[in-house]
């Protein structure tokens, strides 16, 4: 009972785009061709269009957030394998400068408290 749209198409088309159409709507189309020889018979097509289902994006942001996180955690654990194997990289640096001041400064106390004792 509504209104019809005619859409006229190039014969050379493999598809038809269908503009303002609305979500959970019963809808039905006829094609047909048309030359110089008259018009073919109409093949209906019945269709709903159905409502889109909602998924979360992470989008570009999230997507470079995870490879950093990734790449952290490689470079990260790289470091603490050359750290405990060869003793080099930057946590073997830090470890060095926070603790070994520390060490030396609780050693020299010690010997301290064996030579007065």
């Amino acid at each position: 009972n509504e209104e019809w749209t005619e859409n006229k198409i190039p014969g050379n088309s493999s598809q038809i785009q269908l503009n303002n159409l609305q979500y959970n709507a019963n809808y039905q189309m006829e094609v047909y061709a048309v030359n110089q020889n008259g018009s073919s018979n109409a093949a209906k097509v019945n269709f709903t269009v159905p409502q889109p289902v909602s998924q979360p994006a992470i989008g570009k942001g999230g997507v470079v957030g995870i490879v950093m996180f990734v790449f952290l955690v490689l470079m990260v654990s790289v470091d603490a394998f050359c750290c405990y194997t060869n003793h080099c990289g930057l946590l073997n640096f830090l470890a060095r400068k926070l603790f070994v001041h520390k060490m030396s400064d609780i050693k020299g106390m010690d010997e301290e408290a064996n030579n007065s004792g």
